[in-house]
């Protein structure tokens, strides 16, 4: 008699890329309400410019205006992840 047995659909090596990335947005989002100085879930321009993404741009402004898609002047975490990663797949 034979048992066939399939081990790894449920093991935690098979939910590792989606646990980094989960813990990366966590991370993220930690990070973006650290900045968010009034709490009112939005970056100004001048939380903004204090922020790690705003320090590594060649032009915070230019990523500030592109990333502010409502043109509300504030930028959500939604507006701000969807910035960074369109930078990132522009590499």
């Amino acid at each position: 008699m034979c048992i066939l047995m399939v081990v790894g659909c449920a093991s935690p090596q098979g939910n590792r890329p989606f646990a980094k990335r989960k813990q990366a947005m966590n991370d993220a989002q930690e990070r973006f309400q650290a900045v968010d100085v009034d709490d009112n879930g939005s970056l100004s321009r001048d939380e903004f410019s204090k922020s790690q993404a705003a320090k590594r741009a060649a032009d915070p402004d230019k990523l500030f205006n592109s990333a502010d898609t409502n043109g509300d002047g504030a930028l959500t975490f939604s507006e701000l992840t969807q910035a960074i990663r369109k930078l990132q797949s522009n590499r």
